[in-house]
């Protein structure tokens, strides 16, 4: 008897010792500034309610501006703009698991969600009476996140079988048996709708958990196929009070990963934002730099070749204003088969990046599970976006990242052979960089497959939004500026890898990939640094020899110090050797000489500058502080300029060379 007792405790410790526990999300609580979430979560909670009376006032007075259409059809009023036209926040309708190598997870690494929670925000509950939302034992795995939704969905119900579907569905019309299996099918989800999402997402962040799912967003046509907005309006890809909120609410939160649809808009480009040929669609929600944005592709058997990997015809394009990679990854959006609304025992295919979306989430709760597995701790978001886009599969026409598939197509098999590796043939590393600080680490690779690098941090919210398309700020809707030239990034961090010789001296310098947001179609380089985007990543062919590897930033940093993810894979790999040094210049420095577009001035105290040309005539002129400073220097013409920098007590002048 006592033999079968130690086997029930066995088994019992092992299916619960990797999930997340209440004392597992206690630790993570416990790292962060709750009082200062509080603050947040209040303010947003007052803000949304000012927001509703203000809505419930003018809907009132124009009933008959009021889609009559239902709730999945329409959406849900949010926000009215300049022109009276009604926004309303709507889902995106329009073989999952096979197509990002998902379920390598549960039938080799042996995890499957189990009591791990994801929370699902979206039109309204799913029918949690379905089948495969039950356990073994019958009981339900979908808990109410508040107690005033009562509607049940089509959609929700679709997306949080993707998520968490027991995969009970029977054979049918040349399907086979349990093909409606979610990513993470013993998982549980708490299910909200998305009418006070912000506040409820600090209040789901704030209880330590991982994850949250958010298929719905801005529809830039309302249900008759008007534009919302005016033709080519500041919406599309503008970093809003929306996109500034969830990033604090990431920031603030450090383990929380929001994963969001990228839209559906894109086959209505020519109605809404023709002068961009159909890319930057993307708005709001997708736009916040510390979110996950999803987008859609067809489904794929078997990978060989990027060209495998199709678009599909709806799916949003980036860029964002500033030029960030959106949306970030890929994942099937077509034709997915899942659990519906109409019976227990019911399933549907549905398209949309609303579809694609919730699989990204699954596959995060099981990534976490199997780090919690091995390491016996969970990962910050800015490692699971860096796992994610570090490990995607290449998609699109040319090498390195797009603004139709973002990095690649989700590989998540590859995502978690890299924590797999850890300390063996990869390196994952959680890290601070502290002000003036640089990282370097040496290490010796060679081999065919490529050397890849790349680091992922969650950077702080900038705080000058530009306008605000679901009036959340203020209850009513504030117009931004179009394409305003501003960039996103608060903490700018910088890698880049350099090969060297015997004698230490350099051979080559490679730098991450970046994108133009001004010829979005053309391929991506990597000849210099990314000063927009809080993911780099460096591919080197063929590596043979010894690596630098330089993490610095630009500026000062917010807080002093930055977190930050550094994952390195590729061939036979070793560490030689890692340093953390101080970088503070003892003397005024400006570089590079020769410069194009801008030059960064270094100074021991907060100073002024003027830039003359030889001819004595005054070009720019402006304020420095302490530290690392970037002028734009884009408005000179080719030539030799001086910079003269005043501290206040001293004059300097230095020569600088545009191209």
């Amino acid at each position: 008897m006592n033999k079968y007792i130690l086997l029930f405790t066995l088994l019992f410790v092992y299916t619960y010792s990797f999930s997340q526990t209440e004392k597992d999300r206690s630790s993570i609580t416990n790292s962060y500034d709750q009082k200062e979430i509080e603050k947040v979560k209040s303010e947003l909670k007052r803000k949304e309610q000012i927001r509703q009376e203000i809505l419930d006032k003018y809907l009132n007075k124009n009933s008959r501006r009021v889609m009559s259409d239902s709730l999945e059809e329409t959406g849900l009023p949010i926000s009215i703009n300049d022109n009276g036209e009604i926004i309303y926040l709507k889902t995106f309708n329009e073989g999952s698991a096979k197509t990002i190598n998902e379920r390598i997870l549960i039938s080799e690494l042996a995890v499957d969600g189990k009591n791990m929670y994801a929370g699902v925000w979206d039109e309204a509950l799913p029918r949690t009476t379905h089948q495969d939302f039950k356990n073994a034992q019958g009981e339900v795995r979908i808990e109410k996140g508040s107690d005033n939704v009562q509607k049940v969905s089509k959609h929700s119900t679709h997306v949080t079988g993707t998520i968490i579907g027991g995969g009970y569905s029977p054979a049918a019309d040349n399907l086979p048996q349990g093909y409606s299996k979610g990513m993470a099918p013993n998982a549980h989800v708490k299910s909200f709708d998305y009418s006070n999402d912000l506040s409820e997402m600090t209040e789901f962040a704030q209880k330590g958990y991982l994850v949250s799912n958010h298929s719905y967003g801005i529809s830039a046509l309302n249900a008759k196929g008007r534009p919302v907005f005016e033709l080519n309006s500041w919406v599309f890809g503008a970093y809003d009070f929306t996109s500034y909120k969830l990033d604090q609410l990431a920031y603030l939160n450090k383990y929380y990963q929001m994963v969001i649809a990228a839209g559906n808009d894109r086959e209505n480009y020519l109605k809404i934002n023709p002068e961009k040929d159909g890319y930057e669609l993307i708005l709001n929600y997708g736009v916040a730099k510390n979110v996950l944005t999803i987008g859609a592709v067809e489904e794929i058997i078997n990978y060989n070749d990027p060209k495998n990997v199709k678009i599909s015809t709806f799916s949003n394009f980036g860029p964002t204003d500033d030029g960030r990679i959106k949306p970030n990854i890929v994942a099937k959006g077509v034709s997915v088969y899942s659990t519906g609304n109409l019976s227990d025992n019911s399933y549907i295919f549905l398209n949309g990046t609303s579809m694609a979306t919730p699989s990204i989430t699954g596959s995060i709760l099981l990534l976490q599970q199997y780090n919690h597995k091995l390491n016996s701790k969970y990962l910050t978001s800015a490692s699971i976006r860096g796992l994610l886009q570090h490990s995607a599969k290449e998609a699109g026409s040319y090498d390195g990242p797009d603004y139709i598939y973002g990095w690649g197509l989700a590989d998540i098999g590859a995502a978690a052979q890299i924590i797999t590796d850890k300390n063996k043939k990869s390196i994952l590393e959680e890290n601070q960089l502290n002000n003036r600080s640089t990282y370097i680490k040496k290490i010796k690779a060679s081999g065919a497959i490529p050397l890849q690098i790349s680091i992922s941090w969650t950077d702080p919210e900038n705080k000058n939004y530009n306008g605000d398309i679901l009036g959340l700020s203020t209850g009513k809707f504030i117009a931004g500026v179009k394409d305003p030239d501003q960039v996103n990034l608060v903490n700018d961090l910088d890698i880049k890898v350099t090969q060297i010789n015997n004698e230490g001296q350099v051979i080559v310098t490679y730098y991450p990939w970046r994108l133009n947001k001004f010829q979005p179609s053309l391929p991506a380089k990597n000849d210099g640094t990314n000063d927009v985007d809080n993911f780099e990543r460096i591919d080197i062919p063929n590596p043979n020899g010894e690596y630098l590897i330089t993490i610095s930033h630009k500026g000062n940093l917010t807080n002093n110090s930055q977190d930050y993810t550094l994952i390195v894979t590729g061939p036979s790999m070793e560490t030689v050797e890692t340093v953390e040094e101080e970088f503070k210049l003892q003397e005024t420095k400006v570089y590079p000489i020769p410069s194009k577009d801008y030059v960064y001035i270094y100074v021991m105290k907060n100073s002024t500058y003027k830039v003359y040309g030889t001819s004595g005539n005054l070009y720019l002129t402006g304020t420095l502080i302490e530290g690392e400073n970037k002028i734009d220097t884009s408005s000179l013409s080719s030539g030799i300029y001086f910079v003269r920098i005043n501290d206040g007590k001293n004059n300097e002048t230095k020569k600088i060379i545009v191209q």
